[in-house]
């Protein structure tokens, strides 16, 4: 039988952040949830632990880039059981480039239940998930397009459980749209840089 932990927290630490989601029994039964961000100095680590302790909360998962989580795991395993849900490939940027790196380790379970539903979301039609796997596989090979997928949904997931969030799908023209989109944003921002006044106008 599978084990309901009832009082747990989902963190997602960034480098000058932590993201949080305690999920713990209500009055009534209900799953009541409390959200909140932290700072990473070592002060605001244990004003986040304090808190932690005040909901009763047990266990944590946290998700990272980079090393970013390795602080926030030392000032808390004392006090919690930790969960490192890392999944998708490790990055290294340098001047805007992302330049690939090994994958960071996770829970293992975790990790191959993401990367089994990654493969499933790939041959679902007209996705948004499908088609960030083949924007990927064409220029970085079928292995990495499948982490990253599943790293999405690690986020996704995230998401529809902190926020209490209904999923909506993107459509498989997603990122089609959204580039083009950031591509008119950025030569409208250099036209007005420039001291244009630019006015957008469909063609007829």
């Amino acid at each position: 039988m599978d084990q309901l932990i009832e009082r747990a927290c989902g963190l997602d630490v960034h480098r000058d952040s932590i993201a949080t989601c305690v999920r713990v029994p209500g009055p009534q039964g209900q799953r009541v949830q409390h959200v909140g961000t932290f700072g990473t100095t070592t002060a605001d680590l244990l004003a986040l632990r304090d808190w932690l302790e005040a909901h009763g909360v047990t266990h944590l998962a946290m998700e990272s880039t980079g090393v970013y989580w390795k602080p926030v795991y030392y000032v808390l395993e004392d006090r919690f059981e930790c969960l490192l849900v890392n999944a998708g490939p490790g990055q290294n940027e340098s001047a805007g480039k992302h330049r690939s790196g090994r994958i960071r380790k996770g829970n293992r379970w975790l990790r191959r239940t993401l990367v089994l539903a990654a493969h499933a979301a790939r041959h679902t039609k007209d996705t948004a998930l499908a088609a960030r796997y083949y924007r990927i596989a064409r220029h970085r090979g079928q292995k990495k397009a499948i982490v990253a997928v599943a790293h999405t949904l690690l986020v996704i997931a995230y998401h529809v459980i902190a926020e209490q969030a209904t999923y909506h799908e993107l459509g498989f023209d997603y990122h089609d749209r959204r580039d083009a989109d950031r591509a008119r944003r950025r030569a409208v921002a250099l036209l007005e840089k420039q001291g244009y006044l630019v006015t957008l106008e469909r063609a007829a």
